[in-house]
This record gives structure tokens, sequence and C-alpha cells, in this order.
């Protein structure tokens, strides 16, 4: 049995992010310091989801591998965002950046709709203020029988992915800046973030 509520794992000093503050995330997310993750995952109701930063210390994180696999084999989601150096669920592998960085190899294209990007448009993400790279510069290289969701058209390398294990928990994957604060409009960033929380909260 899980709960209703979402970890957001804080991994520096100082608030979480804007969005944290909003009365519907507010209500459904408890922001945890990364160094007390451990302790919180072994209580006898896990949470239904693990947001992480593109800031986590993923050193700490390998070493609590074996809560997180059991975690994610209990029916539980992780959310991964930035570049994977050090893996820690076995469904990731190390960040691959694509050769090429001109704007145009940065574009994104949508391979599969997902609930998470329910009309959101691709070019409200790929880019800020004109410039490219900030939601996505390669891949953390999706595991056999991932859903790919997005891809940098340049080298199709496979940004956004989400995955099922056969126990029933999820992992979903994006490989740039936190999704938090990608979208080039704030409508978006917020409608974004709504929906990752109620597929996270899904069954």
């Amino acid at each position: 049995m899980q709960s209703d509520t979402v970890f957001y794992v804080k991994s520096h000093f100082g608030g979480g992010p804007a969005f944290l503050q909003v009365g519907h995330f507010a209500e459904r997310i408890v922001t945890v310091p990364q160094y007390d993750l451990g302790a919180m995952l072994d209580r006898p109701v896990p949470p239904a989801g693990i947001l992480l930063t593109m800031h986590a210390d993923q050193v700490h994180l390998q070493r609590l591998a074996p809560l997180l696999e059991r975690y994610v084999d209990g029916g539980g989601t992780v959310v991964v965002n930035g570049h994977v150096a050090r893996p820690y669920l076995t469904e990731l592998t190390p960040f691959v950046p694509v050769a090429r960085q001109r704007p145009a190899d940065l574009q994104l294209a949508r391979v599969t709709n997902h609930p998470v990007f329910t009309r959101i448009d691709p070019a409200d993400l790929q880019s800020r203020k004109g410039v490219y790279g900030f939601y996505g510069r390669g891949a953390n290289p999706p595991p056999k029988g991932a859903t790919v969701i997005h891809e940098l058209v340049g080298e199709r390398a496979p940004v956004d992915w989400s995955v099922r294990r056969s126990t029933g928990g999820r992992v979903f994957s994006h490989a740039g800046n936190d999704l938090w604060g990608v979208a080039e409009r704030p409508e978006t960033t917020a409608r974004l973030m709504a929906q990752l929380l109620d597929w996270v909260l899904a069954p």
C-alpha cells in the first residue's frame, strides 16, 4: 500500500522550485532532504512517487539502490531529471550526449503521446528565448521495453522515456534540466507539472 503523496527530493540548501508553493502541489508533495530519503523510504507506507532533481547526489543514490529497487518493485514511481552518471536503478545507464549541438539538431519531436505532455506543444519546450539545449542535449539510453516520448531530431536521441516494470513500478527519465524549469511560458510549466503530478499519482 502506498500513500497519496509524492516526495520532492531536495538536493541542496534553500527553497525548492516555486511550483511547490502552489496549493494543488503543496497539498500532495512533501519536500524531503536527499540525505533523509533512505529513512523515509523505509517507512511502512511509501510515497506514490519520487521526484529527483538534476542536482541529486548520485553517489548517495547508488548507496540507496537496494531501497530504491525495492520501492519500484513495490509499485512506486521514480521521476529522474538530468544526466545519469552513476546508475542507481536497473533501468538507468550513463548519459550519452549528442555529437552535434546545432539548434536544428536540438529540436524536439514527439514520438509517443503521453499524459504528462497532453496539450503541450514540443515547440514550447525545446528552446528558451531562442536558445536551444535547455531541454536536453542527449539521452539516458532507455532500457528494453521503454516507451520513448520525445527525441532530439538530429540524432533521434530519446531525451524522454518511461517504462513500467512487471511488478507495476515505473521509471520516467528526462535527460535534461529539471522539467519544472524548461518551459518557455509559465502556463506551459504549470500544465506540465500538474499533469506530471496526476500521472505519478495515477494507479
